[in-house]
């Protein structure tokens, strides 16, 4: 395991998380047997560097803390909306960034040695690929403007 983000015990704090927040089931795998560390530098790549150093910080810390601490804090960032101003605004980030990067490496269905995305994504049922024939080669550019939203050319 080598990521040029997170040191080994930087890492094993995040499986721990990952583990509290998608602990398995009979037919889901756990976290942290997964393996998600081939991964994690390419989907932390696109953050900025200020996140990312705040993010060493915070697993810093809770590597020092136990699984019932770890769980209270999860639990109460999740209560962010009762907290004004600058306590609600960490506790949103804390959230954001902690669920963040595990349900995003869990839920991509990645490639990996033990086959956790593939057995992920035939258990959950769910494939977001496109898979519209296209009648002309050039199609696909109208066909992602017609299905944008917020593309007002397309509004009823």
């Amino acid at each position: 395991m080598a990521s040029k983000h997170f040191s080994p015990d930087q890492w094993k704090t995040l499986e721990r998380i990952g583990d509290i927040l998608i602990p398995g089931d009979e037919t889901l795998p756990v976290f942290s047997v997964c393996g998600f560390y081939n991964h994690v530098d390419r989907l932390v790549g696109f953050l900025q560097e200020s996140d990312v150093k705040d993010m060493r910080q915070l697993l810093n810390v809770m590597k020092y803390l136990p699984n019932f601490v770890i769980r209270f804090i999860l639990w109460i960032a999740t209560k962010e909306h009762f907290f004004p101003g600058p306590i609600g605004l960490n506790f949103r980030k804390l959230n954001v960034g902690l669920r963040g990067i595990t349900f995003s490496l869990y839920y991509s269905f990645l490639n990996n040695t033990n086959g956790c995305g593939q057995r992920v994504k035939e258990v959950i049922d769910y494939d977001a690929a496109i898979r519209t024939k296209l009648e002309k080669a050039d199609d696909m550019p109208n066909l992602v403007e017609s299905a944008n939203p917020l593309n007002t050319k397309h509004a009823s």
